[in-house]
């Protein structure tokens, strides 16, 4: 098949092949339930907390945080979503983002400057091609 490439699994490291997907389909598998049940949990209890989502539900509290990243439970309980922080500075980040603002900022400012130069460069090249075959 095209298009598919042996990988392993980011949760527990097991061989698959990958269609661009990070975890194998166990682990997809077992997602969903936990996804299940703790929407199921926080639709009853939506003042509910991570720790007190994680405890009640069996869900460890990583995954409820990686589900709060990708932004799969902040229609389902918005008082989750106060809980995630920058990785950088620990400010607060709203659900489906890894880093605030101002850091995603400082981290691009370098990534701009290169594409910048990059640029740059490339148009002399082409003014100095331009230049060489006139004189051809």
């Amino acid at each position: 098949m095209k298009g598919l490439k042996l990988d392993n699994c980011r949760r527990c490291g097991r061989l698959f092949s990958s269609a661009g997907v990070e975890i194998c389909p166990e682990c997809i598998e077992k997602e969903e339930e936990q996804y299940a049940l703790l929407k199921e949990f926080l639709l009853e209890n939506p003042r509910a907390t991570v720790s007190e989502a994680s405890k009640a539900t069996g869900v460890p509290a990583g995954v409820i945080t990686d589900f709060l990243r990708r932004g799969l439970l902040a229609q389902v309980n918005p008082v989750l979503n106060t809980e995630l922080v920058c990785r950088i500075c620990k400010a607060p980040v709203p659900s489906g983002f890894v880093v605030c603002p101002e850091c995603q900022r400082k981290l691009q400012a370098p990534l701009r400057a290169r594409e910048a130069q990059a640029a740059e460069s490339s148009q002399r090249m082409y003014y100095n091609d331009i230049i060489t075959r006139r004189r051809t």
